[in-house]
């Protein structure tokens, strides 16, 4: 039997194209108001990630200014001093009342004081965590670090080192603040209208989190019940934060993503201002598909609409774009209305040809008045405004209206219904002219400035009173340092005098000495005579400390810069030193560097004196063992080189709360110190300040029982070479 084709009713031929056409439709209008709805979503998002950016970034200058305010006063770094390094416990107590009272104005959760080695010196919280490090180089623009763990919960960490303190034993004060105070609010935070959407933030982890270099990590917001919550999560490598961080995505451009848990996102990124910080706000495909399921219907049944009725679809197209107009007008009021409520606004619309003037109900509220009192006209405006500012408003609004300012804006006073005067900023402009440019109509806001003005008032009356009072401080201090400088001089020059006078007997008694130790004399009397000539050596030395302190203290001393061998001068120290040590039974080595140059140029007195010093107090303060002088010489180029003398012993090494102190004129390391090996205290200090004079650097490295390393480090010239 042959295979015929079965024919279709006339009607569904008929209806067949129709349906086919109406399908085409429904996906082309699936597709547009996809890609709407992506475009919507995608300028949102943006605004939403720059907002949240501009946020955050300020955020963190006011926490970061108030922590480098607190850490660089003089006044801290004082306490500081007196209260950690000289044992004063008032001065400990006043620190501490201040750093609490700046902890509860500043808002911060935890506030700690830290060693150079991170421990803790004071904190806010009993409890509180101590950082596991702390950053390397840390400059008085402080470092932030965070968000990581600390304890159980998330925190960001602000710090900065105490002024006034040498940088390398400068404590350094740490605030801390908890991620749920601030950044999980702000990232929580979302429109109603859609429940999927989420901000994150992500950063590059420098190491110092606990993280390895270069990893990305995210901090969300978890919603718990009412509350929400800090998680940190690891990206992953095509996360959307890895391509926004890593610079694979451009800011402000929304692209296709897929989060660590795994669901598809529309995201968008934002960094955040001064931090390393990008902020990723997201909604999801699947949330921006179901949107736009039942605008697609409508889509599809308005085109069967208009396959079924032409005529009507120009109607339906021209109310379509009606109602989009009034929506956005309605849309745009709307937001307006909110500005102005929130603002406190008072808007007016002034007729300039019958002078009717329409404000709404805020400006008749900064003057304690009803709407209804005040009658429209620009008479009611003028008769409120104070005679001493009623020509200048005038003024500047006729400049606006001669073309001369873009604006017109005026700050002046209005009266209040109870007398006193208000003040007010007025801006507005011109926003309709005649064919001629006459202005026809002009629009704008009133603004209640006053508390501004009672606040610039009083920072005014602040600044003179502040600044009289530092004008007598400056005073004060002048007169205090003038005294000190005299009185200094006078010490001086006293002691310059003393040592002058004390040494010509102090020779004659020498002298003496050494002549009888020549005669034929008892041994007993040999004795005195040995005791004698070593009283007065010792007094001799310590007569001519005392004239090098004075000297340097008075700016007297000047250096040399002469040429000399280093070697000979290596030598001349050793033989000096040899007869100390050898007489307590001590082993001396002295370990020069070949690349020692032959020739430098500098004060080979002066440098002499410091060795001297330096190994003398070696051999002073070791019962047993060895004293070392090792020169090195680490950096070299063609005008001179940088020298390493290091003067290494095996005594009673120094405890670390008076490794500072020892360089103090008249000052060692404790009371016993002196009772059991003599000296006054002077040598460290004469030898630091000629290290200082010399531009050089001197380090001390001990511990007890464990023996000391003083290193003195100095760049010498070389000798110019003739021709």
């Amino acid at each position: 039997m042959p295979f015929t084709v079965p024919t279709l009713p006339p009607l569904t031929k008929r209806l067949l194209p129709l349906l086919l056409l109406v399908l085409a439709l429904t996906l082309a209008g699936v597709l547009w108001v996809l890609h709407e709805q992506r475009r919507t979503q995608a300028v949102r998002l943006d605004a939403l990630a720059d907002a949240k950016a501009q946020q955050v970034a300020e955020w963190v200058r006011e926490r970061r200014g108030g922590l480098r305010f607190l850490g660089g006063s003089p006044f801290q770094g004082e306490l500081y001093r007196r209260g950690y390094e000289r044992g004063d416990a008032g001065a400990r107590a006043v620190m501490a009342a201040r750093l609490a009272e700046w902890r509860r104005g500043a808002n911060v959760d935890e506030l700690l004081l830290l060693d150079a080695h991170g421990a803790v010196l004071w904190s806010s919280d009993p409890g509180a965590v101590p950082p596991a490090a702390l950053p390397e180089g840390l400059t008085a623009e402080g470092a932030m670090r965070g968000p990581h763990p600390v304890g159980e919960r998330v925190a960001v960490e602000f710090l900065v080192p105490l002024a006034g303190v040498p940088r390398a034993q400068a404590p350094v004060l740490l605030s801390r603040v908890w991620a749920e105070r601030f950044l999980v609010p702000v990232l929580a935070s979302w429109p109603a209208d859609s429940p999927g959407g989420e901000t994150r933030m992500a950063w590059r982890v420098d190491g110092g989190d606990g993280d390895g270099a270069g990893a990305i990590r995210i901090l969300r917001a978890v919603r718990d019940g009412p509350a929400a919550r800090a998680a940190l999560l690891a990206a992953t490598p095509e996360s959307p934060a890895a391509r926004v961080v890593e610079g694979r995505e451009p800011p402000g451009q929304a692209f296709d993503g897929t989060d660590p848990l795994g669901r598809d996102y529309l995201v968008t990124g934002r960094p955040v201002a001064g931090t390393p910080w990008w902020l990723l706000t997201g909604v999801p495909q699947a949330e921006i598909r179901q949107n736009a399921v039942l605008p697609a219907v409508a889509v599809s049944f308005a085109g069967a609409m208009a396959l079924l009725a032409t005529g009507a679809l120009g109607r339906l197209e021209s109310k379509r774009r009606e109602l989009a107009t009034l929506e956005r007008l309605r849309l745009s009021e709307q937001r307006l209305a909110l500005a102005v409520e929130g603002a406190g606004l008072g808007l007016w619309d002034w007729d300039l040809r019958t002078g009717a003037l329409a404000f709404n109900e805020h400006w008749p509220r900064m003057l304690g008045r009803e709407p209804a009192s005040m009658e429209p006209r620009y008479g009611t405006w003028e008769s409120l405004v104070h005679p001493d500012d009623l020509e200048a408003a005038r003024a500047a609004f006729q400049r606006h209206l001669r073309g001369q300012a873009p604006l017109f804006a005026i700050e002046y006073r209005q009266r209040h219904r109870d007398g006193h005067w208000v003040w007010l900023l007025t801006l507005g402009r011109v926003v309709e002219r005649a064919s001629d440019g006459r202005a026809r109509r002009a629009v704008g806001v009133f603004l209640d400035i006053s508390e501004r003005r009672r606040i610039e008032d009083e920072l005014a009356q602040y600044r003179q009173r502040l600044e009289t009072m530092v004008a007598q401080r400056t005073a004060q201090l002048a007169e205090a340092r003038e005294r000190a400088e005299a009185a200094n001089e006078a010490k001086s020059r006293f002691l310059a005098n003393m040592s002058h006078e004390i040494r010509t007997p102090l020779n004659a008694v020498i002298g003496l000495s050494q002549l009888l130790s020549g005669m034929a004399l008892p041994d007993k009397a040999r004795g005195f005579v040995g005791h004698i000539a070593l009283a007065g050596e010792q007094l001799l030395a310590l007569t001519n400390d005392v004239l090098d302190l004075s000297r340097i203290e008075s700016g007297e001393l000047h250096l040399e810069a002469v040429p000399f061998e280093p070697a000979a001068l290596l030598e001349t120290v050793r033989a000096i030193v040899q007869a100390q040590a050898a007489a307590k039974g001590l082993t001396l080595h002295f370990e020069a560097d070949p690349e020692l140059p032959r020739e430098l140029v500098g004060d080979p007195l002066r440098l002499r004196q410091v060795l001297i010093n330096l190994l003398g107090n070696a051999v002073k303060f070791t019962p047993q063992g060895s004293v070392t002088l090792r020169v090195g010489v680490p950096r070299r180029d063609a005008t001179g080189c940088l020298l390493c003398f290091d003067v290494i012993d095996t005594g009673i090494g120094i405890a670390p709360e008076a490794q500072e102190r020892i360089f103090e004129a008249f000052t060692q390391a404790d009371g016993s110190t002196t009772r059991r090996f003599g000296g006054t205290g002077l040598g460290l200090s004469i030898v630091r300040r000629l290290v200082h004079m010399m531009d050089g650097e001197l380090v001390l490295d001990s511990a007890p029982g464990r023996g000391s390393t003083f290193s003195v480090r100095l760049r010498l010239r070389t000798p110019l070479v003739p021709g």
